[in-house]
């Protein structure tokens, strides 16, 4: 049998162009990027089916998600807000890994940008198809004691898609540099814990965001083309 090969045709989910409007459920000016180069044999719908189940609002899971997030609400302190402010656009890799959080130099962030960009593109399909198929509702809309320290997004909640873009990097990183792959998954999950903090994610959709980076990567790690720039990249690393 031939396998699934799937060429993203992404979305900006996460600039302020993108939007799906949670209250109304309906698509409201999407900024159409460019399609990946890369391929894998993995549909977004059969990504879904791996996921965890999303929790229904005021179950026990949806309850506990709430205290967690306003436990870390109560907590939070502004240096952690201005950082989760500065990690909003996950369009660019700079955003997440570059000199300003001492990840990447800004020669690694050169030369990896091509790639990261790449897995991006093909990771926002993914996390845009699966937001607008279970459409959960961002936690400031469904309790209105969480109060975000971030903008607003109009988008759906589950999966977290920045926890998803900045794993799927961290992993491409780790591939090319495993002797930091630590450091760089450590700063992904800081990624996704200041979108807790910050009031605009549940701790599970947190969970489902690094399920489905973990399952983009370990397929977009079979893609030949992927493998090739890998090896090129580290040719130019140091």
């Amino acid at each position: 049998m031939k396998s699934k090969l799937l060429f993203a045709t992404a979305t900006c989910l996460f600039a302020t162009g993108f939007s799906l409007n949670a209250r109304a459920g309906h698509r409201i000016g999407w900024h159409k990027l460019p399609t990946s180069e890369f391929a894998i044999g993995l549909t977004p719908q059969e990504a879904e089916k791996e996921l965890p189940p999303m929790p229904g609002l005021n179950s026990p899971q949806d309850r506990a998600d709430l205290t967690t997030l306003l436990q870390w609400q109560k907590e939070r302190t502004s240096a952690q807000c201005e950082r989760a402010r500065g990690e909003r656009d996950a369009l660019h890799a700079e955003k997440f890994f570059g000199p300003k959080y001492h990840v990447l130099t800004a020669h690694e962030l050169k030369v990896a940008t091509p790639i990261l960009h790449q897995a991006f593109l093909l990771t926002a399909h993914f996390v845009f198809e699966a937001k607008n198929d279970f459409k959960r509702p961002r936690p400031y809309i469904s309790h209105n004691n969480v109060e975000p320290c971030v903008g607003k997004s109009r988008s759906f909640s589950y999966p977290s898609g920045h926890t998803t873009v900045s794993r799927v990097m961290a992993l491409v990183l780790s591939d090319i540099d495993p002797a930091h792959g630590a450091q760089y998954l450590e700063r992904a999950d800081q990624v996704a814990r200041d979108r807790i903090l910050a009031g605009v994610h549940y701790p599970t959709d947190i969970r489902a965001g690094k399920k489905l980076a973990d399952l983009i990567f370990a397929q977009l790690s079979k893609n030949a083309r992927f493998e090739q720039d890998v090896e090129k990249i580290k040719a130019e690393w140091r």
